[in-house]
């Protein structure tokens, strides 16, 4: 059953003697919104009340966890003249949450409903039939969707930033980081450099245990002061807000606006090794690329690198048993070339099992080798590395380091990876430095906006001299 809270009916509310009876009636009263938007005292008065049981004071008294699944959102109201709402937090939340293939609730405050429409149009302008429609509503935590707050007439012009965040992760199919809050805003002559009431927003999202908040660019070294003068632990974020300014919000300004909330904002996902790489981990790291490329290489070489150099081991030993070459298959020393994607290395030379790793390098990718050799760091895998010239005779240069790597070891122990490096340096290592009965190594994989797709990776190996496809191919 829908009830309605009305502007004269919540202030009559708040109003109320400051006893623990009325407050109590007054908790009684808001249900699930009590503990949204009373204050902590307010809520602790209360609870001592009789007519609570124990278990309804501890939930009265404990901070609602916010919804984090795809859509969800909250914004901050703040209150201009406190001294009118003795009993309501100076700041306070409401949760929301956009919904697909429906219209807005009729249940939300007209501002919020403004705010919203003004986001739809930036986002999904008119014309774009493959779009479903959005329609903002209010959570179902603690039964907030239950109330009509259609007559409240508080402000939440900042609530714009989160709003928006909320519609993209609900295009995008993203949880939410309840720990990242947001205020903002942009477009029909509002102040994108300022934001009203910060500091009891940002007071809020301490006793809420935020980690991170962003605010307009102009406001990020008062935030900053201000959680140091608390000794609170928020890493304050910015809103490039300006790019909004001038011509009407798009989707792209909006989107490079809140490209750093947005990515805070897409809690990355568990990976292991018996699940492999998801759908959902493939997305996020897609995403990321995009918004984050430091944060996305940061997941790639801490969570998924050991994930898909076992999966590429996996893959290579069962395609070595449908060819009969498995358990007996064994390698121990790889030559590879440090690139552009120096993950690379790592990757092969786990997959492969190799005790021996030579990486070669020209003076422009010293970095590349370094991370290359960094993230073979306290593996059973020693790295040798050796600097060459481009423009002199690779095959020379080549030689002579293979030959010094390899003196002594197997030839089929041996592998070159073909992965990295251009297309000369690749074919002088299989044409004119591999040696009949070496193995060649050249790891396949999909591309989607421009990024590997992990998981994807499918190794193959075959003998120096002979056809890839009579080799072993994953």
């Amino acid at each position: 059953m829908i009830r309605r809270l009305d502007q004269r009916r919540l202030q009559r509310l708040c109003r109320q003697r400051r006893t623990a009876y009325h407050v109590s009636d007054v908790a009684l009263r808001l249900g699930g919104l009590a503990r949204w938007w009373l204050r902590d005292d307010v809520l602790a008065l209360a609870a001592a009340e009789e007519p609570w049981r124990s278990e309804e004071t501890e939930w009265l008294t404990s901070k609602p966890d916010l919804p984090d699944s795809p859509g969800c959102c909250w914004v901050l109201f703040a209150l201009e003249h406190t001294e009118q709402w003795p009993l309501l937090r100076p700041a306070f939340l409401l949760p929301l949450c956009w919904k697909s293939n429906v219209d807005h609730s009729p249940q939300l405050p007209p501002a919020l409903r403004q705010l919203a429409d003004e986001v739809l149009t930036e986002l999904c302008p008119p014309g774009r039939g493959a779009d479903p429609r959005w329609g903002l509503h209010l959570a179902e935590c603690d039964e907030i969707n239950e109330w009509d707050l259609s007559d409240l007439q508080f402000r939440c012009d900042s609530g714009k930033a989160p709003l928006a965040a909320g519609l993209i992760c609900a295009m995008e199919g993203v949880r939410p980081d309840h720990r990242v809050w947001a205020t903002g805003t942009w477009g029909g002559g509002r102040d994108t450099a300022t934001v009203g009431r910060l500091a009891e927003k940002l007071q809020l999202a301490h006793q809420w245990g935020v980690h991170e908040f962003f605010v307009p660019a102009g406001m990020v070294q008062t935030a900053q002061k201000w959680c140091k003068d608390w000794g609170a632990a928020i890493v304050i974020g910015t809103l490039d807000l300006a790019v909004t300014a001038g011509a009407e919000a798009n989707a792209e300004t909006v989107r490079k606006a809140l490209k750093d909330y947005l990515s805070s904002l897409d809690v990355a996902p568990p990976v292991d090794v018996k699940h492999g790489v998801s759908p959902g981990v493939r997305a996020w790291y897609i995403r990321q690329t995009q918004r984050d490329r430091e944060r996305a290489l940061s997941f790639y070489w801490q969570k998924l690198l050991p994930v898909i150099s076992h999966l590429c081991r996996r893959r290579i030993e069962e395609a070595a048993g449908r060819r009969g070459l498995s358990p007996g298959l064994r390698f121990s020393h790889l030559v590879t070339i440090a690139s552009d994607s120096p993950e690379v290395v790592p990757l092969v030379a786990k997959a492969l099992d190799v005790s021996q790793c030579l990486v070669l390098y020209t003076a422009d990718k010293t970095k590349m080798m370094e991370s290359a050799r960094t993230g073979l760091a306290g593996s059973r895998c020693s790295v040798r590395v050796r600097q060459f010239d481009q423009e002199a005779n690779l095959r020379a240069q080549f030689d002579e380091a293979v030959s010094k790597f390899t003196e002594g070891v197997p030839p089929e122990n041996v592998v070159f990876d073909l992965t990295p490096g251009n297309k000369l340096m690749s074919l002088t290592l299989e044409h004119q430095v591999a040696r009949r009965g070496n193995w060649l190594h050249y790891l396949r994989h999909e591309i989607e906006r421009r990024t590997v797709c992990p998981g994807s990776e499918r190794p193959i190996l075959w003998r120096a001299g002979e056809s890839w496809d009579e080799g072993i191919v994953t």
